[in-house]
């Protein structure tokens, strides 16, 4: 597969693994969380490229940067704890479902605004506003 084309299939594929997760067993939902987890680590770099990018190249003022900039510290945060509560999930498939689902929203969470912001600088990137 073209390099053109990894990142518009990636992205969808998370797209499907979020919205797939509501209508699934729990342990789909485990297994399509670690997949979602999986793409959002690369999709959070390419996002930050994008970023940097476009502010070095001021297609986006202080402003727009300083909200990617608080999101990318939760990123960095969140991350990694929703990778080990998702180890934790895989390990103990009979844990507390409440939990459980708490760990599953949050990570869903957290890729639906990573993808949000991956999508408002590729607009910017294709001549959007």
């Amino acid at each position: 597969m073209k390099q053109a084309f990894r990142k518009p299939v990636a992205i969808l594929g998370l797209a499907l693994v979020i919205g797939l997760t509501s209508c699934a067993s729990y342990l789909e939902n485990v297994a399509k969380a670690g997949d979602a987890l999986a793409v959002a680590g690369d999709l959070f770099v390419a996002t930050g490229n994008l970023y940097d990018g476009l502010y070095r190249d001021g297609r986006i003022n202080e402003s727009e940067y300083d909200q990617w900039r608080e999101f990318a510290v939760y990123f960095k945060k969140a991350f990694p704890a929703a990778v080990e509560a998702w180890k934790t999930l895989k390990a103990h498939p009979d844990a507390d479902s409440g939990q459980a689902d708490d760990i599953l929203d949050l990570i869903t969470d957290m890729s639906t605004k990573l993808f949000e912001y991956y999508i408002k600088a590729f607009a910017k990137t294709s001549g959007g506003s």
